[in-house]
């Protein structure tokens, strides 16, 4: 890589007067990281509870209480950990509360903001000039999908953070290795101990940033070869330790956590019951013979002309293909063309890897790499742009260069401006309001040693508390393949759900616990099935909320209606 595109502000006159421009264009980051944030920050003070978002406070408050992020169930919860620890002090000080989620939020909303600087970052060291990297930290600033995400109390935002700072300091230690051959190891040391270090803090983010790794163990292969054995050895060194990570994410979600025994005593896995880890079940290996891109689609599911921007993405990722990485460098340009290939080959290969192996292809497991695609966007409007002249041949190519650039600016510009418009009602698909209120409810009126039946448990064991057998963790409705276990089983949402799924366990919960409580949404009381007329029949409402959920009173069994006594009595 040449150092001196890769480190643009060395050199003479220009360079001077290049780095003063970046200075300028700097100073314009400041606003742009501060819009970032604010619209992140709306999100997080606008939105309800989002369904996801009681699983990672109830980790939190683990790694709070006890020091490791075991569940009420006594089962390892390393899915999110990093974050855990990071926002744990914040839960000893009594600060997070399901009930009242902007101050678990506010994190997400800063870790966005730094996804959007460190975007700059890599878009300034990448093209070798501003006006690119300001345009894609702009981009990522305002994607409607960043900050939906960058406003909930998940662990998102801060995984953007953690590769960009992988990503970033990797490249760095490439140059370092090609800018001084002789001792080019030792001064990368440090950049190569910060990628290890920041790659293992991803993996236990979100476990999807394991897809990430083959693509830097490739660029290191086809960089250096042999010379990875003998000048080049400390890169070598820091590919194996960084793999390390995803196989001990593995290995204690096999042995130790959601995968292991103990938990597929409760709910099993989908890799047949000796091993699992958390998603595993959304892997489906004959998906290669028929590939959905639904996921990198979904990227851009929202705003004006959602559906056509997708193939905006990957058209103009092909004239960077063809313009930095397969063709010659023209003169006076800056962009480096290896590593726009680099990011090229890290934006596709999740893509790739959820259309061919993946049937949960939800966008949010993609957002790590969303900046990449802006970034390779970025440099691509430049060139077409003519921000370099002597890049252009005619002054009809510049001009047209330009048009095609701006066209390109104002098309994702306008997606995002409308998606932005309309983010409360696409948002609001994926979150609960009613969970926490019904709860609440229940919290507030049950008598000491009622019992609640419920269909979430981490939300309940934050607002409702565990108090021994005061609580029956699960739904009327259970998850196929959940296993079988009483109602005073201590249980969670990554383990397994109860087993109050048929009518004679309804009826025996309510006959043996009168005045206890269900909470649950009219999803799960869906007309026409025998356990929902059960339950209804043995329950009273006593509050429901405008998006479907109710809180329910078990009656005497005197006072149960007709049909849940006829039920009842028949074992149906």
């Amino acid at each position: 890589m040449d150092s001196s595109v890769a480190v643009p502000w060395r050199g003479g006159a220009a360079a001077r007067g290049a780095a003063r421009r970046s200075l300028a264009t700097a100073w314009a980051m400041a606003p742009l990281v501060v819009v970032g944030f604010l619209l992140r920050l709306a999100v997080a003070d606008r939105f309800p509870q989002h369904v996801d978002e009681g699983n990672m406070l109830l980790g939190i408050q683990t790694v709070a209480n006890r020091g490791w992020p075991l569940l009420p169930s006594d089962v390892l919860y390393i899915h999110g950990a990093t974050i855990s620890y990071l926002l744990a002090p914040l839960a000893k000080l009594g600060l997070l509360d399901y009930l009242h989620p902007l101050p678990m939020r506010i994190p997400s909303a800063i870790f966005g903001a730094v996804a959007v600087y460190l975007t700059y970052l890599l878009g300034r060291a990448i093209a070798g000039m501003p006006g690119p990297a300001l345009f894609a930290a702009l981009l990522v600033a305002v994607d409607p999908l960043n900050v939906l995400w960058g406003g909930f109390a998940r662990m998102y935002a801060l995984l953007q953070v953690l590769i960009l700072v992988a990503t970033i300091v990797f490249l760095r230690a490439l140059v370092v290795l090609d800018d001084a051959p002789s001792e080019g190891e030792r001064r990368a040391r440090p950049w190569l101990i910060a990628f290890v270090v920041a790659f293992w803090l991803a993996i236990f983010t979100q476990v999807v940033a394991a897809l990430l790794w083959p693509v830097f163990a490739l660029v290191a292969i086809v960089l250096y070869g042999r010379t990875l054995f003998t000048s080049r050895r400390g890169l070598s060194v820091a590919l194996v330790v960084s793999a390390l990570a995803p196989v001990a994410f593995l290995a204690l979600s096999t042995f130790v956590g959601y995968g292991s025994s103990t938990s597929r005593a409760q709910k099993g896995s989908a890799l047949g019951g000796d091993t699992g880890f958390l998603g595993d079940d959304a892997l489906n290996f004959e998906r290669i013979l028929r590939p959905i891109p639904r996921g990198f689609l979904a990227l851009y599911d929202n705003g004006l002309l959602s559906q056509l921007i997708p193939y905006v993405i990957a058209i103009v990722s092909g004239v960077a293909l063809g313009r930095f990485v397969l063709s010659r460098r023209q003169a006076g340009e800056a962009v480096d063309g290896r590593a726009i290939g680099i990011l090229l080959v890290l934006f596709w290969t999740p893509m790739a890897a959820f259309a061919f192996f993946v049937d949960e292809q939800k966008p949010r497991y993609l957002l790590d790499v969303l900046p990449f695609g802006y970034v390779v966007v970025a440099a691509a409007a430049a060139a077409l742009g003519s921000f370099r002249p002597a890049a252009a041949t005619t002054i009809g190519t510049r001009w047209g260069g330009r048009v095609v650039a701006v066209a390109l600016a104002v098309l994702l510009l306008a997606r995002d401006a409308t998606g932005l418009w309309t983010l409360d009602a696409w948002g609001t698909q994926q979150t609960q309001a009613g969970y926490g209120l019904a709860l609440d409810y229940v919290a507030t009126h049950r008598a000491p040693g009622d019992w609640a039946v419920v269909g979430s448990t981490p939300e309940a064991y934050l607002v409702l508390g565990d108090n021994g057998r005061e609580l029956a963790y699960g739904g009327v409705l259970a998850r196929p393949g959940s296993g079988k276990q009483t109602s005073a089983t201590k249980i969670d949402d990554w383990v397994g759900w109860s087993v109050l799924d048929t009518v004679p366990a309804i009826c025996a919960y309510a006959r043996d616990h009168p005045g206890s409580w269900f909470v649950l949404s009219n999803n799960r009381l869906a007309a026409g099935k025998p356990t929902t007329d059960a339950t209804v029949g043995v329950t009273a409402e006593q509050f429901h909320t405008a998006d479907g959920y109710r809180a329910l009173r078990v009656l005497p069994a005197s006072q149960w209606n007709e049909q849940a006594t006829r039920l009842c009595k028949s074992g149906r």
